[in-house]
């Protein structure tokens, strides 16, 4: 088989995407050759030797790998709500491009934390700006899921990267009871368990809280 025909085989296998450039009416000297993706960043990781967090946080490629996950993500989505992938990427021949660098200014608010002491404000506005709720929800008694899942995560946090007792954080978590802290803990533990996308949800909140 010749490597256009494996890579056949591997895009068929949902195993990596092609992403097609952009170039309509932008001109000529424009890179007109797609980027290859690993659909499964976890398959990536392994075959570039990393093993634990650890070592993303240190391996050359981690950009590579973050930006990998962003598309994979992003493909993901519009597949399950019955949307064609219409994903493209933009480079010019000089090597400039539009791609998942330009995150970094999407997101300047959500990282500004970067460099500061972590404080429970802190993990709670980072938390709420992630999961696109108001900080106000971090202390309203609401137990929606959508409000409820977001408040124990920074709860977790706020025990795992702070000094404070759970009594202190319950009640900077709208006078909450310290059992309600305590089940909160326990109840993130489980979920980074069990669930792979709330652990690598986790993960990325710790990266960005710690700067």
């Amino acid at each position: 088989m010749t490597a256009r025909e494996w890579l056949s085989v591997l895009e068929a296998s949902y195993l990596v995407t092609r992403l097609p450039p952009y170039f309509q009416n932008f001109g000529k000297r424009l890179v007109k050759s797609p980027k290859l993706y690993f659909l499964d960043v976890g398959l990536m990781a392994w075959l570039l030797g990393i093993r634990d967090e650890l070592s993303i946080a240190t391996h050359a490629a981690r950009g590579a790998l973050f930006e990998t996950w962003v598309v994979s993500e992003l493909i993901k989505q519009r597949f399950n709500a019955g949307q064609p992938a219409d994903l493209y990427f933009w480079r010019d021949s000089a090597g400039h491009e539009i791609d998942v660098h330009l995150a970094k200014e999407a997101l300047k608010d959500l990282i500004a934390v970067r460099g500061r002491q972590v404080t429970m404000e802190n993990i709670q506005k980072t938390v709420a700006d992630y999961y696109k709720i108001k900080v106000a929800e971090m202390y309203s008694k609401k137990r929606s899921r959508n409000f409820a899942r977001p408040r124990q995560i920074a709860m977790a946090l706020a025990r795992e990267l702070t000094n404070h007792s759970f009594p202190e954080i319950g009640e900077a978590f709208g006078s909450r009871h310290h059992t309600t802290v305590m089940h909160a803990c326990d109840e993130v533990e489980q979920l980074r368990k069990n669930d792979s996308n709330v652990s690598r949800d986790i993960a990325f909140l710790v990266q960005v809280i710690r700067g």
